[in-house]
């Protein structure tokens, strides 16, 4: 099973942390803080495995050498931002597959469950993120 939480970070942003709870496995998903993503982790007594980053921007990025240094994780991101995004170890191109933690993306190894674009095709305006990501995973599944 997948647990997914929530981070506020920033003043107006989120990153997430996912939880395979088979595996005990952790990714964390465009953390540009460490403060936030620390004290849910160490609410629960986690480290990282991987820190999944889906774009390059500020805001999505600035933590990972941090987490990256402290947890001794491995970095997940598109390789077309490779030059962007510091610390890469695993670069995903266009037709790729990153699979772990119960969950398969192409591309972009996860999509933004707050984007409203996204929210909207999926008839999911109202939905939590977890719901979002759990309804990105059927569709995939059954694709």
């Amino acid at each position: 099973m997948l647990e997914i939480q929530t981070i506020p970070v920033l003043s107006d942003n989120y990153a997430y942390v996912l939880h395979d709870t088979g595996s005990g496995k952790i990714a964390v998903v465009d953390p540009p803080e460490t403060g936030p993503i620390e004290a849910a982790l160490s609410a629960s007594d986690f480290g990282i495995d991987w820190i999944v980053i889906t774009h390059h921007h500020m805001d999505h990025i600035a933590a990972v050498p941090a987490l990256k240094e402290k947890y001794g994780c491995q970095v997940v991101g598109p390789a077309a931002d490779q030059h962007r995004i510091p610390g890469l170890d695993l670069l995903v191109r266009e037709g790729d597959r990153f699979q772990n933690l119960g969950v398969e993306k192409r591309t972009n190894p996860f999509l933004r469950p707050d984007d409203a674009g996204i929210r909207a095709q999926l008839g999911m305006a109202g939905a939590t993120d977890a719901e979002v990501f759990g309804e990105i995973r059927t569709r995939k599944d059954n694709s």
